[in-house]
């Protein structure tokens, strides 16, 4: 199960992405407290494996990096708890308009060391998913945050990539 935001949400399924065993559950405006407050009720689904990708609507409000990581510290813990496998995605940096670039390096700092300490994988955001200005963020998303079918095509096959090695069948 692929569970996040509002950019997991886009992605709407993952089978068209040659995922066929995986699910998307995004919403939109999702943070890192509220998936952290609803987390039993997605372990409860019957998914044997959950990659994170949260934290973009608390870097786009602005949310201390340290609180966004203790956040996802205990959905993490909550997950392994629970016997599933968890892994843990970088969020991508949108335009600077939307979230601080340096919030966002600070925040897949934190997810790199919780990896490490948690023992689980980190799957990387493409380099492409970086947005620097809206004209060339329009091939890849509709509004410099949320991706497009060409950015989520992009997206996904890195992380399925990432997945077939780290989280093998």
């Amino acid at each position: 199960m692929l569970l996040g935001d509002s950019v997991v949400y886009g992605i709407e399924d993952l089978r068209l992405f040659g995922m066929s065993n995986w699910i998307a559950i995004g919403q939109n405006s999702q943070t890192t407290q509220c998936l952290l407050s609803e987390i039993d009720w997605f372990l409860e689904i019957g998914f044997s494996q959950i990659v994170l990708y949260i934290g973009g609507n608390d870097a786009d409000r602005g949310i201390a990096s340290q609180v966004i990581c203790e956040n996802v510290s205990d959905i993490i813990k909550k997950v392994q708890n629970s016997g599933l496998k968890v892994g843990l995605s970088e969020i991508h940096g949108a335009l600077s308009t939307h979230r601080s670039r340096a919030l966002v390096k600070e925040i897949n700092s934190c997810y790199a060391e919780l990896a490490s300490e948690f023992d689980i994988p980190l799957f990387t955001s493409p380099k492409e998913l970086t947005f620097f200005d809206l004209e060339t963020a329009k091939e890849l998303s509709w509004d410099g945050e949320h991706l497009n079918n060409r950015g989520n095509q992009i997206w996904v096959t890195h992380l399925k990539d990432q997945v077939n090695v780290k989280f093998p069948e």
